[in-house]
């Protein structure tokens, strides 16, 4: 410590050697000399003999007068006990947070020194003691100065790390400070913003006067840079600097807005993460769809989701999102038919300020520039409009889309995952569906069962969310009784598994013992039809009613395009013609 101030208490010893007339020395705990005057002057750097004055001071831990040199009991151990010339010694220790860090000592080397120096013992003592405390400060004062550069610097470092773009103004909005963040976000350089008011960059409705005058923060708040810096809209957060009870400036952190979004996607994704092993079921079909749906994600193609409602194709679309190279990116899903025809195009390409009645100031980002790097999954892709088709049609063919209202490409790097329970290929015929967007989505098609389908998979699925809401209702139902057991594996379930997840959870809620019974499961879910068509099924039936329902059977998984027509008929070993005749035969 003392060696960092080596200058300062060179200065000092000289300072008191003149006013005293005596020699001055300073050493570290170490006994290393690092200030000195007169005779000691040669010494410095060099180490004081062992077993010196300076030896009993460190073990006493208090100041020490050796007023008889080779006499004093001190000096008996003194290496140069023999040749010391002193004639008298005053010293003090320098204690630094109650440490010995140094020791500082006035000496004569002459009678009459020697007799100065006993006459003012105590007043020489009390001087050295009070420098001690002075350097002892000095120290500390340092120390502290060299944490407060290594925390600035820190400091520093850590916000020109963070994402965010800060600013710092003084109490008339005067920009202070910045972090480089803001000047990327930004788009400027320094001299843009050093002693710029804020105000000038900024337009008109910007806040800062409310948190500058009235000291209130402001959250979440929409501004623009003016015109002649680019025009580009921003999320800023704004609180006041308090000092000693005054407003004494700003600070405000920046987002850019689409990277605002694509946080918030990449958040919703990742807080709701489901993985292809997730899955459940145990059947040779979902054991399929797994192992497919594994080999889809490793790849970039577009995947079109087939099935029935239910299914669980969105979910099936989250878990090959997970298991891609994209599943860092975020995943939005998007139900095309659950969104009114005129607003689903500025959904899913965003607009520009000005395109149309009511539009934001500075427009807004569709889903395809939000979902950025990642996949867009498109529930219910059969319920498009045409005129959005071909749109879509632009995106998936050359990765380039016009935001409404927007003269500027925007490309895009998006995988897309769509899904339908309608039958394209009739759609096509009608005309409400354009056959090039059928291709383009249908590069890999997967197909997913109904639960009445794979029955081995209903009782899975049964003792799954039992266990799943006995933790998220906080019960301990125990089993289904056998004949509720017996009644849901033998039920259609033409809802499927979200039928099923929603039957489980009414009757978690209605039950209040160990086990689910008749009486808590919903009244309206077998009836007299549904249970006819089950006796039905168990009896014997002609030859040709076996037919019409193992076709009808077959085009319900394998659908009716082209590739599901051949699949059937290599599946009932039958000719192509046969299944082309059978389906028009039976109205399938």
């Amino acid at each position: 410590m003392l060696e960092e101030i080596k200058d300062y208490i060179q200065q000092i010893a000289e300072v008191i050697s003149e006013v005293l007339k005596l020699d001055v020395t300073i050493v570290d705990k170490n006994f290393i000399r690092l200030a000195g005057t007169g005779n000691y002057k040669k010494y410095l750097g060099k180490k004081a003999p062992k077993g010196s004055g300076f030896d009993m001071v460190k073990q006493v831990k208090t100041r020490v007068s050796i007023l008889d040199p080779g006499r004093h009991e001190t000096c008996k151990n003194c290496k140069m006990n023999n040749l010391c010339k002193t004639t008298a010694n005053l010293i003090s220790p320098i204690f630094v947070n109650g440490k010995v860090e140094g020791f500082i000592a006035i000496s004569s080397f002459d009678f009459k020194q020697r007799q100065q120096l006993i006459l003012a013992e105590q007043k020489y003592f009390n001087f050295i003691s009070q420098t001690s405390d002075l350097i002892a400060n000095k120290i500390s004062l340092n120390v502290a100065m060299n944490v407060l550069e290594t925390t600035t610097s820190q400091l520093t470092a850590i916000i020109n790390s963070v994402h965010e773009g800060i600013l710092a103004t003084d109490e008339n909005g005067v920009i202070i400070s910045w972090n480089s963040s803001a000047k990327r976000i930004l788009g400027l350089n320094n001299d843009n913003l050093k002693e710029v008011n804020i105000k000038d960059l900024f337009e008109d409705k910007f806040e800062l006067n409310e948190v500058l005058h009235k000291g209130q923060i402001v959250m979440q708040k929409e501004v623009s840079l003016k015109d002649i810096y680019g025009g580009d809209t921003f999320l800023y957060y704004a609180r006041p600097i308090i000092s000693q009870g005054e407003i004494a400036g700003a600070v405000m952190t920046l987002k850019e807005i689409a990277e605002v979004h694509q946080y918030f996607a990449g958040y919703i994704s990742s807080t709701s993460e489901f993985t292809l092993e997730n899955l459940i079921g145990k059947s040779s079909s979902m054991k399929d769809l797994k192992f497919k749906s594994q080999k889809v994600a490793k790849g970039t193609s577009t995947v079109l989701i087939r099935g029935e409602s239910g299914t669980g194709k969105d979910l099936l679309a989250r878990g090959i999102h997970s298991a891609s190279m994209r599943s860092n990116g975020p995943f939005i899903g998007l139900n095309c038919g659950a969104i009114p025809e005129a607003l689903l195009e500025s959904e899913l390409f965003g607009y520009e300020e000005g395109s149309f009645t009511g539009a934001k100031k500075g427009g807004k980002p569709g889903k395809f520039e939000i979902v950025n790097g990642g996949t867009l999954f498109l529930d219910e892709v059969g319920d498009m409009p045409l005129h959005l088709q071909v749109k879509l049609l632009r995106v998936l063919q050359d990765g380039v889309y016009f935001r409404v209202g927007g003269r500027k490409e925007v490309k895009s790097d998006v995988r897309i995952i769509a899904a339908t329970h309608r039958d394209l290929e009739k759609l096509i015929v009608e005309g409400k569906f354009r056959q090039d967007l059928y291709f383009r989505l249908n590069v890999v098609p997967i197909i997913v069962p109904p639960l009445r389908e794979r029955k081995e998979d209903i009782e899975v699925l049964l003792y799954h969310f039992l266990i799943y809401y006995n933790e998220v209702l906080g019960k301990r139902v125990i089993d289904f009784e056998d004949d509720v057991r017996i009644k849901l594996l033998n039920y259609n379930w033409p809802g499927n598994v979200r039928e099923l997840q929603n039957l489980v959870e009414y009757a978690m809620n209605m039950v209040d013992n160990d086990f689910i019974k008749m009486e808590h499961i919903p009244e309206f879910t077998f009836d007299t039809s549904q249970d006819q068509e089950c006796v039905e099924t168990n009896k014997l039936q002609s030859i040709d009613k076996v037919l019409q329902e193992t076709f009808r059977k077959a085009v319900s998984l394998y659908g009716k395009s082209e590739e599901g027509k051949l699949k059937i008929a290599e599946t009932l070993e039958v000719s192509r013609a046969t299944v082309y005749r059978k389906i028009k035969e039976y109205k399938l």
